[in-house]
């Protein structure tokens, strides 16, 4: 048994590592063609990291697309996040990375290194592209260069959750989306996500939550037994019902107790399970004839109404 150490350098920077056996060192050593059997006697060998992504028929490249499928990316756990702003408030929130991958246009940017550090991309999850490569597997129209996969954020609510946001069947992305920076930013405990809702961990939910998704937990039922059984382990808390045909609007209510509200779908309405939680039916008033608002307003400005009040009981 004998410790070799070596540097493998990346632009730039270097990474040091170090193998515990002669048999490994000489199956790197025919990386990339490049053979160093002679040299194993030497304190330090060096070996390039990695080449140039440069097909998109790449094992990562294949797995980033592989996770625009729901169902494949609920069983794997993972999720992929596009852009320099949402990639570093996952690394800033704790999210663990499997790989990173980047375009050299991007990495020469200003606005690259105000995001991140340059030691992140000397390490083995970072690997450069060709802007061919991250084009064809970007969400967006105009293509920002890079694009990461990380493990899904792990679920779970406290019991004395104090304000929690339940979306009953959201369908559309950016809706959710919203509902989530919403609820981030007024600070809830948690979020409920019902059946038939779209998945809160798809690219264009985590892209309309501009990183909601990393600063708050998150409950994705995939049943509504599981749903109810969640809703009622909150356990005392009053539940709030979003819809316009009540007769009560949401001025009316002392919300500084705890609470759950539920936004529902504005094509179908409240689902016939979330009325089993016998919530308080409240309205949103408003004026010019309308008769309802977007799912992800009436939710925010529930959300709003509820920080004020409390804010307002604390001065008092």
């Amino acid at each position: 048994m004998m410790i070799v150490s070596f540097v493998i350098p990346h632009k730039h920077f270097y990474q040091v590592a170090k193998l515990q056996s002669v048999g490994l060192m000489e199956h790197c050593l025919t990386i990339n063609g490049y053979y160093f059997r002679h040299r194993l006697r030497t304190k330090h060998i060096y070996l390039p990291v990695s080449t140039l992504i440069t097909s998109v028929r790449n094992e990562r490249v294949k797995l980033v697309r592989a996770l625009t499928d729901n169902q494949y990316r609920k069983t794997s756990k993972k999720i992929v996040c596009e852009g320099l702003r949402l990639v570093s408030d996952a690394l800033k929130r704790g999210l663990k990375p499997h790989f990173i991958l980047y375009s050299d246009d991007v990495f020469k940017s200003t606005s690259f290194h105000q995001y991140f550090s340059k030691q992140l991309f000397s390490t083995s999850i970072a690997w450069k592209t060709t802007s061919e490569v991250i084009s064809s597997i970007s969400d967006t129209v105009t293509c920002q260069g890079i694009v990461a996969v990380f493990e899904q954020p792990s679920d779970g609510l406290s019991h004395h959750s104090d304000l929690v946001l339940i979306c009953d069947k959201i369908q559309d992305p950016g809706n959710l989306g919203s509902l989530l920076r919403s609820a981030a930013a007024v600070g809830v405990d948690g979020v409920i996500v019902s059946p038939e809702s779209t998945d809160p961990y798809s690219v264009k939910v985590l892209r309309g939550g501009m990183g909601a998704q990393f600063a708050i937990p998150i409950v994705t039922c995939e049943d509504w037994k599981r749903f109810l059984q969640v809703a009622k382990d909150l356990g005392d808390i009053s539940f709030f019902l979003a819809d316009s045909k009540a007769e009560q609007s949401h001025y009316d209510l002392c919300l500084v107790e705890s609470l759950a509200v539920i936004v529902s779908s504005e094509a179908h309405g409240p689902s016939c399970y979330v009325r089993q939680l016998n919530p308080v039916e409240f309205k949103i008033p408003m004026q010019n004839s309308m008769e309802s608002l977007n799912v992800a307003v009436a939710g925010s400005v529930f959300l709003y109404e509820v920080l004020r009040q409390r804010k307002a009981n604390q001065q008092k």
